[in-house]
């Protein structure tokens, strides 16, 4: 899960330093004009997880029961 983790995050971080490229890659596998892919709006993509910012979401899922019992972001994480 560490290696598949730290691929997923390598990719996001040639994403985000290649827009012009990752634009083609889009136009391709999406059918859009290449210019379009290219000046329209893109995600940032997340380069690594922050426990802080997991933890708020397993909060809110807890107090609307989606989740039924307290989860540490902390535990899920790092094991």
């Amino acid at each position: 899960m560490r290696r598949f983790a730290a691929a997923i995050y390598q990719s996001a971080r040639w994403a985000n330093g290649h827009r012009s490229e990752s634009a083609a890659i889009l136009a391709k596998h999406a059918k859009l004009d290449i210019d379009v892919a290219q000046t329209m709006r893109r995600v940032q993509y997340a380069e690594g997880f922050r426990i802080p910012e997991i933890q708020s979401q397993l909060d809110v899922a807890l107090k609307y029961g989606i989740i039924s019992r307290a989860v540490t972001a902390r535990d899920i994480m790092l094991g």
